[in-house]
């Protein structure tokens, strides 16, 4: 079954990766929960507890999201991967090329085929201090990817432009300004559907990919050399469209149905190996080394030549504790990047580092709760000794007296009165003496109840 084949799988990564943290994801996710399904740390998250703040992120760098509280990983470009400590890529659909230039196939279990990135970071690293100007709001997500490449590693250009060599228009007006930008405004020739196919170049082989979005269309088709794609663009993400040379044909078709009139952003772009690999050296040789690492605590050393923001892929929350060299790092070394990030200042040298994670609120409310309990068994114990010191009602016992035939015969017919007398046993009499509750009013009560049974025997009979 594919949940064996997966579990099988992800056994032989641990057991390659030697146990310490990585993350992986799937080409293809049946759903945003696969991570926990099949026990892996992903980047696919829904959940009502994910936050918000990092799913706005996430939707800014081309993922798939709905920017509240989910996202799903498609495969995305080699800056995003070393971003968020991606180690593993396992492929298990069938319209999905990954390519060698980026990924190394390692193993194969069933429809599951396991590549390992060849530009994964570790969960923290070294970045420079401006990476705090990084801006996320834009509509371009190749823009906002290499702004925090450029801020981290001082390395700009990490991407270009492909040529859109061609436009082709049916029932579409041409095309006059944006697309040497990708910020395209179209228009209508007349009712109806219109149709726009762009033809897109480049001049070197280069890695390349396509992101596409407007409130017009819904759908692209992308065709690469006669393979066709549709992606969905509802939630729109960044397409891998694979290694492109200058022989290679690819299209793009977007259909526009009902709007007369709108705008399309439409950025197709390719990596610049040579500003990639550099500003990958320089990141990894500012990595943390991982010594331990747990769910609420991670450790590891780091050297660094300069001061620098150490930037973590893990969602800031302040429950997250930092350590420099054993010593609590000042609250104000503490930065939450785009309000998503958990990061933190650190100077320059080599440094002992350590993470650790405690809910906020949690030892209050747990102190809390201790209380509460405590002062629920204090009340139970003290309502349980009034209780047993004190009788509110006294026994008053009653015999029952079985009458045979004759006699009940004869008290039909009598007129006569019968009084009947309650004993009060000895025993119940002494326990209301030791335990101080005869008082006036209560012999006078059954005095009372004594006289009224008479009566209500004396009127039976």
């Amino acid at each position: 079954a594919p949940f064996f084949l997966m579990i099988t799988l992800k056994e032989e990564l641990d057991e390659y990766n030697g146990n310490n943290f990585y993350r992986m994801d799937l080409t293809y996710n049946r759903a945003r929960m696969d991570p926990a399904w099949f026990g892996y740390n992903g980047v696919s998250t829904f959940s009502s507890m994910a936050y918000e703040k990092m799913s706005n992120v996430q939707s800014d760098l081309g993922i798939c999201g709905n920017y509240i509280n989910s996202y799903t990983y498609h495969l995305q470009t080699p800056i995003y991967n070393m971003m968020h400590s991606l180690g593993y890529i396992v492929d298990n659909d069938e319209n999905v090329n990954v390519a060698d230039d980026y990924y190394t196939e390692l193993m194969t279990h069933g429809k599951f085929t396991a590549y390992e990135n060849k530009y994964c970071l570790p969960i923290g690293f070294g970045v420079g201090t401006d990476v705090t100007n990084w801006q996320t709001d834009c509509t371009n997500p190749f823009t906002v990817q290499s702004d925090w490449f450029e801020y981290a590693t001082g390395v700009s250009d990490v991407f270009g432009m492909m040529n859109i060599d061609e436009v082709r228009y049916y029932n579409m007006d041409e095309i006059t300004s944006g697309l040497d930008t990708g910020d395209i405004y179209f228009t209508k020739s007349g009712e109806g559907e219109g149709e726009l196919t762009f033809f897109l170049t480049t001049q070197e082989t280069k890695h390349c990919y396509l992101f596409a979005d407007s409130y017009d269309f819904d759908s692209i088709i992308i065709n690469k050399n006669g393979n066709e794609v549709t992606q969905y663009t509802d939630e729109p993400y960044i397409y891998d469209l694979g290694i492109v040379t200058p022989e290679d044909e690819v299209t793009v078709i977007i259909s526009i149905e009902e709007s007369d009139y709108g705008y399309i952003d439409f950025y197709p772009y390719y990596v610049n190996e040579e500003a990639l690999n550099k500003g990958y050296e320089i990141l990894k040789a500012q990595s943390l080394n991982v010594d331990t690492f747990e769910e609420t605590k991670i450790t590891g050393t780091i050297s660094l030549n300069n001061d620098a923001l150490f930037f973590t892929s893990i969602p800031y929350d302040k429950g997250w504790t930092v350590k420099v060299d054993g010593k609590e790092i000042a609250e104000d070394n503490y930065v939450a990047l785009n309000e998503a990030y958990l990061c933190f200042n650190i100077p320059a040298g080599s440094h002992s580092v350590e993470l650790s994670f405690m809910p906020q609120g949690l030892l209050l409310g747990a102190g809390i709760s201790a209380l509460t309990v405590i002062a629920l068994i204090l009340a139970a114990i003290i309502f349980a000794k009034r209780r047993k010191s004190n009788v509110n009602d006294p026994f008053v016992y009653v015999p029952v007296v079985e009458e045979t035939e004759e006699e009940n015969s004869e008290s039909d017919t009598s007129d006569e009165p019968v009084n009947v007398e309650i004993d009060i046993p000895e025993e119940k009499t002494e326990e209301i003496e030791e335990n101080d509750v005869q008082t006036e009013d209560e012999i006078s009560i059954i005095e009372e109840e004594i006289e009224k049974i008479n009566s209500e025997e004396t009127a039976e009979e």
